[in-house]
């Protein structure tokens, strides 16, 4: 049936941006909501401090993804809005592990999943080419040939510096492999990026 679940996330930076991705990605059907208090959707902070104020990029580069992306994956935005957090004093969480076993379930599953996508990020910074894994990312991520992402949102998953990534996209578009338009990716050799991803 319907999954009537709802997962709300607030903050809608990088990491809530991320998180949504995530969720939709590993299969979450229910409701995802994304709570911040400005008045814009997730957006690329780092260029406030060094490319916008120099004018090497405009405004319109700052958004982390598009509106239509959101649309089509279903995440709600909710600009302009506080937001009241309760926290759960230690002795009731400490209850509601004893007492509760789908919420311990809960805690745990949550500690191992993030436990392993860490040590999985280690492994890959610490043994995988970078393009290997840009080619992986881009495969994965835009299985209908276009993704609409920053560089610095790839950066961030792939745990390496927003440079790196725009050298690499540029170097995989000399090649053939892909065509970069502003805040889009279009993968215009499948075969070719597979056989990257999967080279020793």
């Amino acid at each position: 049936g319907e999954d009537a679940r709802t997962f709300l996330i607030v903050g809608a930076g990088a990491a809530g941006n991320s998180a949504a991705e995530t969720l939709r990605r590993e299969g979450f059907a229910g409701r995802i909501v994304m709570v911040t208090g400005e008045a814009y959707g997730p957006y690329d902070r780092t260029m406030l401090s060094k490319d916008l104020l120099s004018g090497e990029a405009p405004a319109k580069w700052l958004p982390l993804r598009g509106q239509k992306f959101y649309d089509r994956l279903n995440i709600e935005l909710m600009t302009e809005t506080p937001v009241t957090a309760l926290l759960i004093p230690k002795a009731a969480f400490d209850d509601m592990m004893n007492a509760s076993a789908p919420f311990r379930q809960f805690i745990f599953s949550s500690f191992s999943t993030r436990l392993n996508e860490l040590l999985g990020l280690v492994n890959e910074v610490a043994f995988g080419h970078i393009d290997r894994r840009l080619a992986a990312w881009l495969l994965a991520r835009a299985p209908g040939g276009q993704v609409e992402v920053t560089h610095q949102a790839i950066a961030g998953e792939l745990g390496t510096a927003r440079e790196v990534v725009s050298r690499l996209l540029k170097e995989l578009e000399r090649r053939g492999l892909v065509t970069l338009n502003r805040g889009e990716i279009s993968i215009t050799d499948p075969a070719g990026l597979r056989q990257l991803a999967a080279s020793e």
